[in-house]
């Protein structure tokens, strides 16, 4: 037998479903420009923070080569010493530079994660509110006629989840209480009933 709809619950998760989405495009946004900046996977931007290392290391290169050549020394070892050297703090600054650019893609996968998460949390709130509120107010079967004035130790008979309750009422035909009776048989799941005793 099908849920009945439950428009609280609808709108719950849509809400829900749209703050998801929305944390989701503007974490892909940031990721986008992130990409950008550093220039590791998005070569586009000629001035991303890689790119301007790389500027940096060719332009101390021919700095170097110039300077050895006007002392005489552009056959010399110290040439290949400084150009070394030089070659060293490029692929030390580069992997700095790597190392925070991959903590920070880091970042927004366990953002991502955190946002579905949440989303997770919120759904299992709210089902668990509408499990409540149907077994608060539960259905009427068809066919079935609740009295609009129920005398004390009136009660209905209702199957919900695989338990049996009973709905205990006040005099104006209101739901007093509810009481868990026993674990429901597969021969009785679903159906209702009015009793007195």
């Amino acid at each position: 037998m099908a849920s009945p709809y439950d428009p609280i619950y609808s709108n719950t998760m849509t809400n829900l479903g749209s703050t998801r989405d929305q944390s989701l495009a503007r974490l892909t946004l940031q990721e986008g420009q992130a990409k950008r900046a550093y220039g590791f996977d998005d070569p586009s931007n000629p001035y991303s923070r890689s790119k301007l290392l790389e500027q940096s290391y060719f332009e101390n290169r021919a700095g170097i080569g110039t300077s050895m050549a006007s002392r005489g020394q552009l056959y010399s070892g110290a040439l290949t010493n400084a150009q070394t050297a030089n070659t060293g703090q490029y692929n030390q600054d580069v992997g700095l530079l790597r190392d925070e650019y991959n903590t920070l893609l880091s970042g927004y996968g366990q953002d991502r994660l955190d946002v579905q998460a949440e989303y997770q949390r919120g759904g299992r709130t709210a089902g668990s509110q509408a499990l409540q509120d149907a077994l608060d107010n539960p259905p009427q079967d068809p066919g079935e006629t609740t009295p609009t004035t129920a005398g004390p130790g009136k009660y209905k008979t209702v199957v919900k989840g695989g338990k049996v309750y009973h709905f205990y009422y006040n005099a104006d035909g209101s739901v007093k209480t509810r009481r868990y009776v026993r674990p429901a048989r597969s021969s009785s799941y679903g159906r209702t009933r009015s009793r007195g005793f």
